[in-house]
């Protein structure tokens, strides 16, 4: 089971990111550590919760760029080159991990390893269209794309279910008020670039049409994040599936 912070995040950038790296059908994985104290840097709206709830704070945020006509195996039971091996290693580090399949696309990807980053990310409202909803999200993305952002990835994401990543002696309790359905990571050569897009007129704007499809924008700054395969490249010109993680130190 999983130790100290420490130990997490020494096994998470250590044999756990080596194992998801060498999985079959990975273009890109990374790892995002987030920074500790995290309260939300969304501008807030009214009737969306912008706050991040400290007792639900995440920690760390991995990415996986997958084809989906490549990877081999996708239940704890997989072979070698499949995901058996990283399912059987979480229990390793991770107390909880909460697991999201979608599409993700890249709008830019021009930056350097020393650029600040924020990740947000976006709950729907329960009587909100879901298509109008991934639409507007695309056109959010496209806000920081046209600001001149040096990275834009929006993803969104599949229903939650637990089933598609059963890892053992982990919990991937996710209650349906605490589930996101989609997220955008932009980076910036610094936190004062992202954060006076977030503070334009162009977001203000955007106001309205917030309060009608979130309801809750949590948006993290975080840490460089560690590439440990590939580049995306091969995928860019199509439709990657995205395989994104949380985990929450106990």
């Amino acid at each position: 089971m999983a130790g100290s912070g420490f130990h997490i995040l020494d096994h998470w950038h250590g044999p756990h990111g080596v194992l998801v790296a060498h999985t079959d059908g990975v273009h890109e994985y990374r790892q995002l550590e987030l920074e500790g104290d995290n309260d939300g840097i969304w501008p807030p709206q009214p009737n969306v919760e912008v706050k991040i709830d400290p007792d639900w704070r995440i920690d760390g945020v991995p990415e996986s760029y997958l084809d989906p006509d490549s990877v081999t195996g996708t239940s704890p039971s997989a072979g070698r080159g499949g995901l058996g091996p990283v399912f059987k290693d979480e229990q390793n580090a991770f107390v909880r991990t909460l697991p999201n399949y979608g599409l993700g696309s890249w709008l830019r990807d021009d930056a350097a390893e020393s650029d600040s980053r924020v990740i947000a990310f976006f709950r729907k409202r329960p009587d909100a269209d879901r298509g109008e909803f991934d639409g507007f999200v695309q056109r959010l993305g496209r806000i920081f794309l046209e600001a001149g952002l040096l990275e834009v990835r929006v993803q969104t994401y599949s229903p939650y279910n637990p089933d598609i990543w059963l890892t053992y002696n982990v919990e991937h309790d996710n209650p349906a008020e605490r589930e996101y359905h989609a997220a955008i990571i932009v980076a910036g050569p610094d936190r004062a670039s992202i954060e006076e897009v977030l503070q334009s007129e162009e977001i203000a704007k955007t106001g309205p049409d917030q309060q009608k499809y979130f309801l809750a924008v949590h948006a993290y700054a975080g840490a460089i994040p560690e590439l440990l395969a590939g580049s995306g490249i091969a995928l860019r010109n199509g439709i990657p599936l995205v395989a994104r993680g949380m985990w929450i130190l106990p």
